[in-house]
């Protein structure tokens, strides 16, 4: 059906919505999207809890170099075992 313009007129068939393979790539779109955010997500907050780990240890290696350190500054004598 043409109108007086030359551009066909929308039939009933013509109607508002999506088929089925438009849903379906909207869909699988979407959850390639959302699986790959996730896989993100995932990533930094390992890297985050294994960079807290490591500054975890580093702090402890630094108090327990600082005690070592003091102790053998309060000692009077170095005792050495004989060979």
């Amino acid at each position: 059906m043409r109108t007086s313009h030359g551009t066909t007129a929308p039939t009933p068939h013509d109607a508002d919505g999506f088929t089925l393979i438009e849903l379906l790539l909207y869909v699988s779109i979407a959850a390639i999207l959302l699986l790959s955010i996730m896989t993100f997500i995932g990533a930094l907050l390992e890297s985050r809890v294994k960079n807290t780990s490591i500054a975890e240890v580093e702090q402890q290696g630094v108090q327990v170099l600082q005690q070592v350190t003091q102790a053998v500054r309060n000692s009077e004598t170095i005792i050495t075992p004989s060979p």
